[in-house]
């Protein structure tokens, strides 16, 4: 069964180590390898049981509470995932993957302040991790601290390039800071990115947004921009928006 998984042959694996459990059901090393085949596969419910007998049968380690943690994660079952990482830090209490892990898991346990302490850990020891930054920006973001998530978005963008979600969520926060001039940067920054063609309702939010807070000038600016971008492919419906909010 290992051979098999290790040659990516998982059907083969998946029958003989579930032919050795049935004939050995504490084998420890069987359990171990099938948790790692359902990860593989992504089927986290699966492996669950799986990793729980690992460490009933005294193979608990970072791999084994680590993964365990994942899963729960991918099950959105936040509690179980937060002490398995827990777990796994006792093993490797530096491991990057596993303190993230914690994180996450925090963060979905409504233990913000917790997370906010380890991100800030973790970016002392990799500031180029744009990740983190984002991370860090949704924390700033709670407090209302539009300033600071601003400027961990705009280093997050800096490292890396930026997703939609980002430039979109960075807009929105210097529209509350009423700075529409880099608002309008940010969203003019969505249409140098590589990809398929963006949605138009999301590429028309900024448009609302610039309109209720009137602001003006970038209402229009931003408007023609989505007509130079989209030209004929604007419906009639579309293309009488646009219109009308130039």
């Amino acid at each position: 069964g290992n051979i098999f998984l290790q040659e990516d042959q998982t059907d083969k694996a998946r029958q003989n180590l579930q032919r050795a459990l049935s004939l050995f059901p504490d084998f420890l090393r069987a359990h171990r390898s099938m948790a790692l085949l359902e990860v593989r596969e992504e089927r986290y419910p699966e492996s669950v049981p799986h990793w729980i007998r690992v460490i009933r049968l005294g193979g608990g380690d970072d791999q084994s509470y680590g993964l365990l943690g994942y899963a729960y994660l991918q099950n959105s079952q936040w509690a179980p995932a937060l002490r398995s990482f827990e777990n796994a830090l006792i093993f490797r209490p530096d491991s990057r993957d596993l303190r993230r892990g914690l994180v996450h898991a925090l963060i979905q346990s409504q233990q913000a302040e917790e997370a906010y302490e380890i991100v800030v850990g973790l970016l002392d020891e990799d500031p180029e991790d744009p990740q983190l930054w984002r991370l860090l920006a949704n924390f700033y973001l709670e407090q209302e601290d539009f300033e600071r998530t601003a400027g961990a978005l705009e280093v997050a963008a800096r490292i890396n390039e930026p997703s939609i979600d980002t430039l979109y969520l960075l807009g929105s926060v210097y529209t509350n800071l009423s700075l529409p001039t880099k608002a309008l940067a940010a969203y003019e920054r969505i249409f140098e990115l590589p990809g398929d063609e963006i949605d138009f309702e999301d590429a028309f939010r900024p448009v609302t947004i610039f309109l209720n807070q009137r602001q003006w000038k970038e209402a229009i600016r931003y408007a023609a921009l989505l007509r130079t971008y989209y030209g004929r492919d604007l419906n009639s419906d579309q293309s009488n928006r646009v219109n009308a909010a130039i």
